[in-house]
């Protein structure tokens, strides 16, 4: 119910195993619950070393949005570990960010198991996307702050 803001076109599915192959999507609620059911932090880091450089995908709330520089740090909490996307400073993402905070984000990128300083887990080349909630004949679109647009539901 309501307006949803769609922020890029729909990611591919996840697969089931997210032991797949390197060009697979790998879930990154999957690795984080993986590592969690691990014995030790050294067991949990050498797990999770295994995937730098993977492309991940996952759900989660923005916490907060920054200013790092003359960009943006989005924090997303995903699985209960808290993620890192840097956005450069231009004039769609200036307003792409006032949207964002407390909303719910689907987001891609390459995980790279470094942590920004006071921030989380960081995520290289973030996508973000919305879901909308709306009939199932509407499909995701592309959106930037320049394209916003409500969707209502039938």
């Amino acid at each position: 119910m309501g307006t949803y803001i769609i922020l890029s076109e729909r990611p591919s599915p996840e697969p089931t195993n997210f032991l797949e192959s390197a060009t697979s999507t790998v879930s990154i609620v999957d690795l984080f619950t993986r590592a969690d059911g691990m014995e030790s932090v050294l067991d949990r880091q050498d797990f999770l070393e295994k995937y730098i450089g993977s492309f991940v995908s996952g759900r989660g709330v923005v916490s907060e949005v920054s200013r790092a520089g003359s960009g943006y740090i989005v924090d997303i909490r995903i699985a209960g570990h808290l993620v890192s996307c840097q956005l450069e400073s231009n004039e769609e993402n200036d307003r792409l960010v006032l949207l964002l905070k407390g909303k719910v984000v689907d987001l891609t990128g390459e995980f790279t198991f470094s942590n920004i300083f006071g921030h989380g887990l960081g995520i290289d080349n973030c996508k973000f996307f919305k879901k909308m909630l709306c009939p199932p004949n509407v499909s995701y679109s592309p959106l930037f702050p320049s394209w916003l647009h409500e969707v209502e539901r039938i």
